[in-house]
């Protein structure tokens, strides 16, 4: 039931049987005149005791898109918060536009917005277009992945020849020319999600020979290949899911293809439409390009989270690194090796070095030790070859001096034998030992009554012996 009534009358005039034309009763006739004065009467009084009353302001209806209230006395009640909220120091949402706004604060509170993009910030990016200073950015992390099964050219089966010959060498498909013809040409269909579009990237060069031309065609649209460089060309996999790569080499005529050779050294084909990154600025073409560039070959790559800052108009600093980068203090890698000496590496990222690798490096020395059996045998000499290059050696268990790199030591023996006559001869024999790189070679002495006498120092049948050395 509404809360105001609506003014009507009992009676009209426009009526006879409300009031007769001819009333010859004065009192009926005053009676009458004042009969609708009194209803308005009763009526306005009735609207000041509703305006009068308490409840009067809730149920008067407001509607305003300033407002959540849907009545006078809700709609003061925001009011009244929102004066106590701005004397607080608090504003309501969107209750000052931004044109209110000076220049200078403008600029601040667009400042304290991020970029969130897949690329690089550059310097076109500067407060002139739109980036104030201070202006951070956030480059989110994100994987490529090849859609070419057979990236590394393990095994060339992707490929099929319909000129020439194909084969697979050091991670290349080699296409040789014939005889048969002027021409070398392969083909690779790739499965692509249907509908999608792939952006597909070749490098090949010319091993033999010079081609006249040098092409690649992506679902029948053709690409001149530059040798060395890559070529990158878009296309859009249908209903079936297919796109078709073809490379063709024009040799000219057939006795230049028979000695003409051609090298896929690289290809790759990424699904731009899987790509984008939802609430991100799409990757730039350019930059997509020299990712996928500086990759190749691959499976999968990678580019890293980044955070910018512009200090100054256009000038963006890295803040934030997958890696921390030596010249900001860190390495310019993720993991390191368990063990692993850490050696400079200039602006680059830090060598890490095996301990073996940084005694040598660091001129470090270490114990090595080595056990042979003796073999005696006729006078003569023996190499025996050693796991390193010795600086000085020892044989263990003897006194003696040390051998050094490239030195050897002499040993000499004397003992006595007797003539015909029966008398004792005196006799001496010397053995020696030489060190040159890693070979120790053991040379034996001679007797000069005796040529065929074993006389070895180092080398006695059926004895062992261990030479212990620093490397």
């Amino acid at each position: 039931m509404p809360y105001f009534d609506k003014l009507t009358y009992t009676k009209s005039w426009n009526s006879a049987a409300d009031f007769p034309t001819y009333e010859p009763d004065e009192t009926r006739v005053r009676a009458d005149l004042q009969l609708l004065h009194d209803e308005a009467r009763a009526a306005i009084n009735a609207l000041v005791e509703k305006l009068e009353a308490a409840a009067y302001a809730e149920n008067l209806p407001v509607s305003s898109a300033q407002f959540s209230a849907g009545n006078l006395k809700a709609a003061l009640e925001e009011i009244l918060a929102a004066a106590r909220s701005a004397q607080a120091g608090t504003l309501l949402d969107g209750s000052v536009p931004e044109a209110k706004l000076s220049a200078a604060v403008q600029e601040k509170l667009n400042a304290c917005d991020v970029v969130y993009s897949m690329n690089s910030p550059t310097g076109a990016e500067n407060p002139g277009a739109g980036y104030p200073a201070a202006k951070l950015w956030l480059r989110p992390p994100f994987t490529l992945a090849n859609l070419v099964p057979d990236w590394n050219f393990s095994t060339g089966g992707d490929w099929t020849a319909s000129y020439g010959a194909k084969s697979v060498s050091g991670g290349a498909l080699i296409l040789s020319g014939t005889a048969a013809s002027q021409y070398g040409q392969a083909s690779c269909p790739l499965a692509v999600p249907a509908g999608h579009t792939v952006r597909v990237y070749l490098r090949a060069s010319e091993l033999s020979g010079q081609a006249a031309s040098l092409k690649m065609t992506v679902n029948g649209a053709e690409y001149a290949l530059a040798p060395g460089a890559v070529t990158a060309a878009d296309a859009s996999a249908g209903a079936g899911g297919t796109v078709n790569v073809t490379v063709t080499a024009d040799w000219s005529s057939t006795s230049a293809a028979a000695s003409s050779a051609l090298r896929l050294e690289a290809f790759a084909a990424v699904d731009r439409t899987a790509l984008p990154l939802t609430g991100a600025v799409p990757l730039a073409e350019a930059n997509l390009d020299a990712l996928v560039s500086a990759a190749l070959p691959f499976g999968v790559c990678a580019q890293a989270r980044a955070v910018y800052e512009q200090e100054l108009p256009g000038v963006w600093t890295q803040m934030i690194f997958d890696a921390l980068p030596v010249e900001r203090g860190g390495t310019g890698k993720k993991t390191l090796a368990a063990d692993a000496l850490l050696a400079g590496n200039g602006a680059g990222a830090v060598r890490e070095l095996a301990p073996g690798e940084a005694a040598v490096l660091l001129g470090a020395l270490r114990w090595g030790e080595f056990a042979y059996a003796g073999e005696g045998g006729h006078p003569g000499s023996r190499t025996i070859a050693l796991p390193q290059e010795p600086k000085l050696l020892f044989f263990k268990g003897e006194a003696g001096s040390p051998l050094d790199q490239g030195g050897s030591r002499s040993f000499s023996h004397t003992g006595s034998w007797r003539s015909e006559s029966g008398n004792p001869v005196s006799y001496q024999y010397t053995c020696s030992v030489s060190l040159s790189g890693s070979a120790l070679t053991l040379a034996s002495g001679q007797r000069a009554d005796d040529l065929t006498a074993e006389l070895w120092d180092k080398n006695a049948a059926g004895t062992s012996y261990t030479v212990r050395y620093l490397y």
